[in-house]
């Protein structure tokens, strides 16, 4: 009986042939966005705005498929920069077309409150969305509707007078990126030698760690390396010091970060461990706190030499020494 009640829900949820059931969002795995993404993106603001710094404006990015045609839109939530107003941020809206994106429509959230959710009803074949906007007549932010008119979303007249539940959009969703961050994803680097911390022009040093001990005169590092805006960790391979005291590294995987948050902060070198075991290969990315151990593990990664590769792994059960704590 129960069995039969659930499937005459689930019945009633599809009309048409489209399907109202609850959809998923996805926040994308990679390091970093899709070039061709960035470039749309840069293209779009550049049609309204001139002069613009890239480094002011951060974003945040889900997927999910708005129009039930099995492929998935990609929603940019702006976090700050000169495309906010002094009450609202735009979330823009691409499809993508082939290997290119191409710009659908825009929605906006009040200022400081980036929340986008989907709704179990359509407009145009297309989901209606909600996010909180701020009103002055009567003055207030709340829960607002926007309706694909077939062209476009357009803020309808409907105010919720409930807290959705299907949230795709948020400040405490994935990783928040910079536009001012360059479309290529480093890889370039793979493959490169170089002496005794001696990089290419217009890369900086930030620090290392050795991942091991010396075998058979080499072992593996880790090194942070940044480059304009961007931040990335390089594993390589080191020698041991020639007669002249020159040390070779290799590098054999690139790793581009997302831009740290004000409170984030990255832990390596041996720092991060699992089950109270140290682990030299872990790499995090935790929230600061003033303790002995950084509890709040938001992304981590393995530099893998079985593999060679870097690898991103659960962070369950993973806490990092804070190495500044009691000095």
């Amino acid at each position: 009986m129960k069995g039969k009640i659930l499937l005459g829900i689930a019945v009633n949820l599809i009309v048409c042939g489209v399907s109202f059931l609850p959809i998923q969002a996805q926040i994308p795995q990679n390091n970093r966005p899709n070039p061709n993404l960035i470039n749309a993106i840069k293209a779009n603001i550049s049609k309204d705005f001139q002069n613009v710094n890239w480094n002011e404006i951060t974003y945040k990015l889900a997927e999910i498929d708005l129009n039930n045609d099995g492929i998935k839109e990609t929603l940019i939530g702006i976090q700050q920069g000169l495309v906010c107003n002094n009450r609202h941020c735009p979330v823009y809206i691409f499809q993508k077309n082939g290997s290119n994106y191409r710009f659908i429509s825009e929605v906006f959230t009040s200022r400081g409150e980036l929340e986008v959710a989907v709704l179990p009803n359509r407009s145009q074949g297309w989901i209606n969305i909600a996010a909180p906007v701020f009103t002055y007549e009567p003055r207030e932010i709340a829960w607002r509707v926007f309706k694909f008119d077939g062209k476009k979303y357009q803020l309808s007249s409907q105010k919720l007078n409930y807290n959705p539940q299907q949230i795709v959009l948020g400040e405490t969703f994935g990783s928040r990126f910079n536009l001012a961050d360059s479309a290529d994803n480093n890889s370039s680097y793979i493959g490169l030698r170089y002496y005794n911390i001696n990089l290419p022009k217009g890369l900086q040093y930030l620090g290392g760690s050795i991942v091991g001990e010396f075998q058979d005169n080499f072992t593996y590092a880790v090194s942070r390396i940044k480059k304009g805006n961007q931040e990335m960790l390089w594993f390589q391979t080191l020698s041991a010091p020639d007669s002249q005291g020159k040390v070779t590294a290799q590098v054999i995987d690139v790793l581009n970060l997302p831009q740290l948050g004000k409170s984030e902060v990255l832990g390596f070198g041996g720092l991060c461990m699992r089950n109270g075991v140290s682990d030299p290969e872990l790499i995090a990315i935790a929230k600061s706190e003033e303790t002995e151990y950084w509890k709040q593990i938001k992304k981590a990664w393995r530099s893998n030499r079985r593999l060679g590769k870097f690898e991103e792994v659960s962070t369950g059960n993973i806490v990092c020494i804070n190495p500044g704590w009691g000095v």
